[in-house]
C-alpha cells in the first residue's frame, strides 16, 4: 500500500508565463517537510506539474535555510553597493 501524501501550498510566483516556483508544506510518513520545487504548464491541459528540479527540507531545518537567504541576501546588497559606488 502506498503512503499518502498531505501537501498545502504556502507560497507561489511565476518564472515564466510556462513556470511557477512552489513553496509546499507536506507531512510523509509521519515528518513534515517544506518543498521548494519549479513546476511547468503542460501544453495539452494546462495543468501545472512538480519537475525534478526543486528540494525537500524537514521543517525542522528551516530556520537554516532562512540564514542561508539572509547571507544571500547580505551579499548581493553589498555586491550593489560596490557596484553603485564604481559607478559614481
Amino acid at each position: 500500500m502506498e503512503e499518502q501524501t498531505e501537501s498545502e501550498v504556502i507560497y507561489a510566483f511565476p518564472r515564466s508565463k510556462d513556470e511557477k516556483i512552489q513553496f509546499t508544506l507536506s507531512k510523509y510518513r509521519g515528518k513534515r517537510y517544506m518543498d521548494l520545487r519549479l513546476w511547468f504548464k503542460s501544453e495539452e491541459s494546462e495543468e501545472f506539474y512538480p519537475t525534478k528540479k526543486g528540494i525537500s527540507i524537514p521543517v525542522d531545518q528551516i530556520g537554516q535555510v532562512r540564514k542561508g537567504f539572509e547571507q544571500v541576501s547580505r551579499h548581493l546588497e553589498k555586491a550593489r553597493n560596490r557596484e553603485t559606488v564604481a559607478l559614481s
